[in-house]
This record gives C-alpha cells, structure tokens and sequence, in this order.
C-alpha cells in the first residue's frame, strides 16, 4: 500500500510541475493570489514533507515485519525489494496513512 502512495504522490508532483509550468508560459495575469514562486515553493515543501512521512512508513513496517517475509515479492506491504526485516513486531506502529 505505500508504495501504490508513493507513486500517486509522484504521479500528482508530475503533474503539478507541468500544469505550473503551462499556467506560468500562458503570461496571463495570474492575479494577487497565485504567486508562481511562492506556490511552488509551498507546494514542494508538502511534496517532500508527504514523501518523508511515506519513507518513514516503509520503514517502520520493514522494521515490524515477522520473520520470513522479504518486502514485496508478492506481498501487500507495499515494500520495496530487497527491505531488511526485523524478528520483532513489538514496537511496531499502525500505519497513519492508511486511514486517509
């Protein structure tokens, strides 16, 4: 499941970058609310904030794995191949981003 969110959240910054993009090559007046260089900036900086939390959530379910599974070879962990597993799952967190 995270990595299908990871790569709709890719899809979407593409996306973004090229309707930005387009809006800005039109030389239309854009008016007072959309200021091309601050709404990239805030849009990047929730970009990179979303893809942190979405790492930070492979990881920890790498982390929490039981033993004998190795990432995503036919899995739904949404793990990347290759993802390291530890024994225990006591400290393992719920995933936030699947309630969303």
């Amino acid at each position: 499941m995270v990595k299908s969110r990871m790569e709709l959240l890719q899809g979407y910054w593409l996306d973004f970058q090229s309707n930005h993009r387009s809006l800005i090559a039109t030389n239309d007046d854009l008016g007072e609310d959309y200021d091309p260089k601050r709404v990239y900036t805030d849009i990047e900086q929730e970009y990179v904030t979303a893809q942190s939390l979405l790492y930070d959530t492979q990881r920890q379910l790498a982390l929490a794995a039981p033993d004998g599974t190795s990432g995503d070879h036919g899995s739904r962990d949404g793990l990347a191949p290759g993802v390291g597993h530890q024994k225990s799952a006591s400290n393992r967190r719920p995933n936030v981003l699947e309630a969303t």
